[in-house]
């Protein structure tokens, strides 16, 4: 699932930096990107759970295993802010 809220709040890196050079790591302004993994063990009747779950900080990824839904199912369950795939 991929989280379409434009309102998440991201955050920047800065400079990371080592106290050898050979180590230093500088870094501007990329944004870090929240994945969330949940084994769901059955998504239809645990919906809220999961929102729950989430709250307040939804991620970008979400992962879901063992949601044990058809294709079909899956195409009719709606997330708030999350556009949904299966492989």
């Amino acid at each position: 699932m991929v989280n379409t809220s434009s309102s998440l709040q991201r955050h920047s890196l800065s400079n990371i930096n080592c106290n050898d050079d050979k180590f230093s790591h500088h870094s501007q302004n990329k944004e870090l990107v929240n994945n969330t993994h949940h084994n769901i063990c059955g998504l239809s009747k645990k919906i809220n759970e999961l929102i729950t779950f989430l709250q307040p900080n939804f991620p970008d990824f979400l992962c879901l295993t063992e949601h044990q839904l058809k294709q079909a199912q899956l195409e009719l369950t709606y997330l708030d802010n999350f556009h949904i795939h299966a492989g």
